[in-house]
């Protein structure tokens, strides 16, 4: 086994998950206020501490259990498709 393996393993094993967390659909916590289709497919090429100031996904959508996050922009599409 690799050095790179154990390490990555070691830190896996020690990470502390935010209070909460009880099945798998809770841990995407890492994509919290991050809009998906963002991540996918940039709008342009910035900074994430840019790309976070200029479009900030701050639109909570709950579909059951499923919360994600979208921009306005992305917001706006979603809106244009579901009428």
């Amino acid at each position: 086994m690799s050095v790179k393996k154990l390490f990555c393993d070691f830190i896996y094993k020690h990470t502390s998950f935010p209070n909460g967390c009880k099945h798998g659909n809770e841990l995407n916590w890492m994509l919290k206020h991050c809009c998906p289709v963002c991540i996918n497919e940039p709008i342009e090429s910035l900074s994430n501490k840019e790309y976070h100031e200029k479009y900030p996904a701050h639109n909570k959508i709950r579909l059951g259990v499923l919360t994600f996050y979208l921009c306005d922009l992305h917001l706006e599409e979603m809106k244009k498709e579901l009428k």
